[in-house]
């Protein structure tokens, strides 16, 4: 049950980061997910997790910051999760946060 939860929250935070367009260096505090209706424990864990996955980086006394988001997209990601992946850009296309075409670079 515990990594079904990390596993959700870090869905969860990185559809908040890629939303809000989190920039590489930007500050990740764990205070920014309380709107996702559990303790910081899990939080925690989840942020670590990312870390792990090299999306996020730990810095010790300071917290978290954006090292990549695109990064969930490859190494850091669990079999299955792509889908989510393209239903977030698939969401974003229909509210109008991405354009008709897109680069990769």
């Amino acid at each position: 049950m515990e990594n079904e939860l990390r596993s959700e929250l870090c869905k969860r935070i990185l559809a908040t980061l890629r939303h809000r367009r989190a920039e590489p260096g930007r500050h990740v505090p764990e205070s920014a997910f309380a709107s996702l209706g559990t303790s910081r424990g899990p939080i925690r864990s989840a942020l670590e997790e990312l870390a792990r996955g090299g999306v996020l980086e730990h810095r010790p006394n300071r917290g978290y910051f954006v090292l990549d988001i695109l990064a969930a997209a490859t190494d850091a990601l669990e079999p299955g999760r792509e889908e989510q992946i393209y239903r977030s850009i698939g969401d974003d296309r229909l509210d109008g946060g991405l354009g008709e075409t897109a680069t990769v670079s």
